[in-house]
């Protein structure tokens, strides 16, 4: 493939899940703050190839999505199991550096 155009994806899939916070985990998991626990709904979750795939927010009215993580591991193929992501808003002064395109950082939240 030589062009942008002939990446076309015909049937582009997600997942509606839920973010849980760190002291709601068992095990390890505490011991990694960089990362963040998402749960598939509806019998649906993370699978073999969706590692390095954006985990988006949507906030606001009108809805805007939002880079949130990129996903890192979990046990693939099993509805309603853990899935760990990298919290991106860890990195963004790293990824700012990295890119060259730096703007004051507008929180989510206002």
């Amino acid at each position: 493939m030589t062009k942008l155009d002939d990446l076309h994806v015909p049937n582009l899939r997600f997942v509606d899940a839920s973010i849980f916070e760190f002291n709601k985990t068992r095990g390890n998991v505490k011991t990694l703050p960089k990362y963040f626990l998402s749960k598939g709904k509806k019998q649906r979750g993370m699978s073999n190839g969706d590692s390095g795939g954006p985990f988006q927010i949507n906030i606001g009215n009108p809805i805007r999505s939002y880079l949130h993580g990129i996903h890192s591991f979990g046990t693939a193929c099993f509805p309603r199991s853990c899935h760990s992501s990298t919290n991106v808003l860890l990195y963004i002064d790293w990824i700012c550096e990295k890119i060259g395109i730096c703007r004051k950082f507008e929180s989510m939240t206002n």
